[in-house]
């Protein structure tokens, strides 16, 4: 059973909980790959040279951009 904090964060979110499941999985994913390719580029520059760049800009594009959240317009204009 979800929090009453947590059922507010879904709905501020503009979603359902699975749906919010699956995609916090998928951002998960995407920014771990993100983060093993940028250690790997830290390391051999030649390698994964804009993978974490072009990861941040399709999960920002995909969700924060547009996102129904306040708050997160909030830090995004900062």
């Amino acid at each position: 059973m979800l929090s009453k904090k947590c059922k507010n964060h879904v709905k501020k979110s503009g979603t359902t909980t699975i749906g919010h499941f699956k995609f916090a999985i998928y951002a998960s994913a995407l920014l771990f790959y993100a983060a093993i390719a940028s250690l790997i580029h830290a390391l051999m520059p030649r390698f994964f040279e804009s993978t974490a760049a072009r990861i941040v800009a399709k999960l920002y594009n995909e969700r924060l951009k547009d996102h129904p959240n306040p708050e997160y317009r909030k830090l995004l204009k900062k």
